[in-house]
């Protein structure tokens, strides 16, 4: 896939060493279910020709298909976190902090989800490689639930920082390399 990661007037800058991650949709399921009754809504008020129906059905759909991107480009040592609705790119890009080194953690997350009075929550676990900075600063570059992606992950990361890997996996974290 072709990404263009908008610092093409950077004349140091290669396109092919960059790192491009999408983590999934960007908004909550809460959104969604808000954004789908305004699609229905929009709907009817294109039917009727109303101009706020054509304002509301494009907005909706950008709720359901936006997601959230990470490009690291290695060569100017910068970083974005942007939403990402088809081709459009809305996200600044950041210099990238000092790294000390790159961590595979396995973090317990929860999603809570309320409708009205009634809330249910989901646990489950899944694995981190972050870029750590400042002793305890986190940048999460990847997230799964293979031990082998993530450490191939890590391993590229760590070859294009000249960083070492801190396996955080287990109770007894050790260093891989």
């Amino acid at each position: 896939m072709n990404y263009n990661t908008d610092i093409v007037d950077e004349p140091i800058h290669e396109p092919n060493s960059d790192y491009h991650y999408s983590e999934g949709s960007y908004f909550p399921p809460q959104f969604k279910i808000v954004a789908f009754f305004l699609a229905i809504a929009g709907l009817l008020l294109c039917v009727n020709l109303n101009l706020i129906g054509f304002i509301l059905l494009p907005l909706s759909l950008a709720v359901f298909i936006a997601k959230k991107e990470l490009t690291v480009s290695f060569s100017l040592s910068k970083y974005r976190y942007a939403l990402r609705i088809f081709t459009i790119k809305l996200g600044s890009w950041e210099p990238m902090p000092k790294v000390e080194y790159v961590s595979i953690f396995s973090a317990k997350k929860r999603q809570d989800v309320a409708v009205g009075p009634i809330t249910t929550s989901t646990a489950y676990s899944e694995m981190e490689v972050n870029l750590v900075y400042n002793k305890s600063k986190r940048l999460t570059v990847f997230e799964t639930n293979d031990f082998s992606n993530a450490f191939s992950i890590a391993e590229l990361f760590a070859a294009q920082l000249n960083l070492k890997i801190y396996d955080a996996t287990k109770r007894e974290g050790k260093w891989l390399t």
